[in-house]
């Protein structure tokens, strides 16, 4: 699973790659609070 560290981070990268971008968005099981340990990371930019 994935946690608010591992997401910080993301999002830490993303914007020094693409300064850009004007959203990020966390979508699916992690958006809900409801992932189990095969859930992936539905992340958009």
């Amino acid at each position: 699973m994935v946690d608010d560290a591992f997401l910080q981070a993301w999002v830490e990268r993303l914007r020094a790659e693409e300064p850009n971008a004007l959203a990020m968005l966390v979508t699916g099981s992690h958006a809900r609070g409801t992932p189990d340990p095969h859930s992936d990371l539905d992340l958009h930019v």
